[in-house]
This record gives C-alpha cells, sequence and structure tokens, in this order.
C-alpha cells in the first residue's frame, strides 16, 4: 500500500519550486498487515504510478516568492534598498548581483577564499578571486595582433586559460563552465549604464576564465550617485569612498599599486584597469594586479551561509 508522500518528512503541497532548483520526495510503501501468505513472484514486483500536478506561475524565468532568490539549494532574502546583499538587477533580467560594500558573497572554490558577483539566468554564479593572483600585463608587444581585445587573444587570456586552469585543484575543474564572457568597448564618458551594459554584450568571448567587466564594478555599488560609468572616473566621491559602498572597491585597493585589470575594452589601444578606485583606461602594457573570474554550472549545490567566515561551499 501507498501510505504517504513527504518532503523531508513534511507537507509537501502548496510550496514554490524555483527556477534551476531541485526538491527531494519520499514515497512510503509497505505490505499491508491484514494480507496472509505467501507473494507470487509477480507480486514481489509492481509498478508505481505517481500523478504531479502543477501549476506554472509564471510566463518563464525565474521565480521570486517572498523577496527571496534561490540558487545551489540555498534561498537568499533580497536585501533593503540601500543595505549591503543580494538585489535584482535592474539592467538584466532575470539576473542577481551582490551590492554594497560587504555583502555575504564569499564563496570557497579550489580551497580559496572567492566572491559571487551575480547569479546569471541560466543558474550558473559568476565569481571573482578575493585577492589578486599577482600583478602581470595585459598584453605586450610581441603578442598584439593590432587589437587589444581578449581575443587576440591578450597574454591574460592565454595564461589564464592555460597555466592558471591547469593549477586548479582536479576536484573543482568539472564544476567550472565555459563561460560567455562581455568584451565589448565602452566609452569612459558613456553616462548611461544600461547603454554601457549592451555595449559590452555587443562581443562575446568564450573561455573557461576571464576578469570581471566595467559594468560589473559599477553594479557592485548600492550608491545611487556613482550609477554609470562616468561616475567612477569622474565623480571623486564614488572612486575614493568606495569602501562605504562598493565590495569591488576594497579588494582592488588590495592589490600591489592598488591597479586591477578589468575586461573592457576603452578603444582598441586601452583597456580599463581600476586604480585607486577610479576607472583609468590604461596602456595593454601596464603590470596591475589580476582577479580570475569564472562561472560555476548550476547544477551545484552548496552549504554555508556566504559570510566570510562561512563562505559558500560546494557540496
Amino acid at each position: 500500500t501507498w501510505n504517504e508522500v513527504s518532503k523531508n518528512g513534511e507537507n509537501p503541497y502548496n510550496e514554490d519550486l524555483l527556477s534551476k532548483t531541485t526538491d527531494d520526495f519520499y514515497v512510503k510503501v509497505e505490505y499491508d498487515p491484514e494480507k496472509t501468505g505467501t507473494a507470487t513472484e509477480d507480486q514481489k514486483s509492481n509498478k508505481l504510478t505517481l500523478e504531479f500536478i502543477y501549476v506554472q506561475k509564471t510566463d518563464g524565468g525565474a521565480i521570486i516568492p517572498d523577496n527571496t532568490a534561490s540558487f545551489g539549494g540555498q534561498t537568499v532574502t533580497l536585501a533593503a534598498a540601500g543595505n549591503d546583499g543580494l538585489y535584482v538587477d535592474t539592467y538584466e533580467d532575470g539576473r542577481c548581483i551582490y551590492r554594497g560594500a560587504n555583502p555575504d558573497n564569499y564563496i570557497s572554490f579550489n580551497d580559496e577564499l572567492w566572491r559571487i558577483i551575480s547569479i546569471e539566468t541560466d543558474g550558473t554564479l559568476k565569481i571573482m578571486k578575493n585577492d589578486s593572483i599577482g600583478n602581470m600585463v595585459f598584453d605586450s608587444n610581441s603578442n598584439m595582433t593590432g587589437s587589444t581585445s581578449w581575443d587576440a587573444p591578450a597574454y591574460l587570456n592565454t595564461y589564464l586559460n592555460g597555466t592558471y586552469y591547469k593549477n586548479i585543484s582536479d576536484e573543482y575543474i568539472p564544476k567550472i563552465e565555459n563561460g560567455k564572457f562581455r568584451v565589448g568597448a565602452v566609452d569612459v564618458k558613456n553616462l548611461d549604464l544600461a547603454d554601457a551594459v549592451l555595449k559590452e554584450k555587443t562581443k562575446i568571448f568564450n573561455c573557461f576564465i576571464a576578469l570581471p567587466t566595467a559594468t560589473e564594478y559599477v553594479r557592485a555599488s548600492i550608491n545611487i550617485n556613482c550609477a554609470s560609468v562616468n561616475a567612477y572616473y569622474s565623480n571623486s566621491s564614488c572612486y575614493r569612498n568606495g569602501e562605504t559602498h562598493n565590495w569591488m572597491y576594497s579588494i582592488a585597493q588590495s592589490t600591489t599599486y592598488k591597479y586591477m585589470w578589468l575586461l573592457t575594452n576603452y578603444t582598441s589601444n586601452y583597456v580599463y584597469s581600476v586604480y585607486n578606485g577610479r576607472f583609468n583606461p590604461q596602456d595593454y602594457r601596464g603590470n596591475f594586479g589580476v582577479l580570475p573570474t569564472l562561472y560555476l554550472k548550476s547544477d551545484i549545490t552548496l552549504s554555508g551561509s556566504g559570510t566570510k567566515d562561512d563562505p559558500f561551499t560546494i557540496n
């Protein structure tokens, strides 16, 4: 007899199953105690059919009920405006991003501390290392082919997807998604962040490891006055006081000489870097901090709370 269906011993009904997440249900099947005798061979093996009744709650995309978002088996409450935490990305539908001075977006990867940049529309997690792997040139004269674009290929592209990738532990390599990195050029004078996001997306390069983009640096801030690429070039309150509103700022400040590379091109001869919090379109031969950035596959499950002392950990 089929006695019950339960979800971890509790009533399984009337709960939302979020996009890209799973739930386990348990069916308890046992013999009828009133029956006697010996079961026939046919009776020892029978089929059980479960009827799955569901209601699709949206027209598509992620379901975010009760002001929460779900990823890696974790449910995270979205931050109230002006607070550190996870936000719905207002510039890209179905995407969530971490913003603020020090949100709980720490994640352990390759036995190192990384940070979650975003939960993408396909359920993958975009993460960035929490500290630089050292100062390197974006490219050099000997490697240039007339463009500083990532797909030239730039020296950093070759290094990160070659030497660095091969040194990642075998345990973690299968967790990495072949990512679609945005390498479109953006003008530092661009005052419209929505337009800058679109410009970055005009050119896509597939690889395993790259760098954070200029608009991702901007979107990490909760300061509404810093919501443009130009703000990090011309507004001193944005680039000088980033520790109060932008978690990427603190990471950039921890690099040698307070310089870090970004993935975004400014022109054919210059690439964005962050210097002392400020966007600084820089000749590709500069020797600056490198923050590897990659995508984790959507089917991973996580434990932990995301704090620095209890980072999300891949199960």
